[in-house]
């Protein structure tokens, strides 16, 4: 998986960056593609956000979450991406 980081208005961190990188390789399990994924952090006033956009070889999938902690925002965007990831796996067993 290859995993593009950027910041608005926030500084990515050493931390941030391992916790975003561990946690989005897990998505290696449900999509044996080869994937690419740009995340997108900000911070306006006191609320984090995450854009994550997960490009696959048959469509992109998008996921955004915000929150008042940055690692709550992390999990919460990585759950929506499993989601849909379930969703378009399912889609792609029930063609064959």
């Amino acid at each position: 998986m290859f995993l593009e980081l950027t910041g608005q208005n926030v500084k990515l961190t050493d931390g941030i960056r391992r916790q975003i990188s561990h946690k989005f390789n897990k998505l290696d399990q449900f999509s044996h593609m080869p994937t690419k994924v740009h995340v997108v952090l900000s911070v306006h006033k006191l609320e984090h956000k995450i854009q994550a956009t997960m490009h696959l070889p048959q469509n992109d999938l998008h996921a955004v979450a915000s929150s008042k902690d940055m690692y709550k925002t992390i999990d919460m965007v990585l759950h929506k991406l499993k989601t849909q990831l379930n969703k378009v796996k399912d889609k792609m067993t029930a063609h064959h």
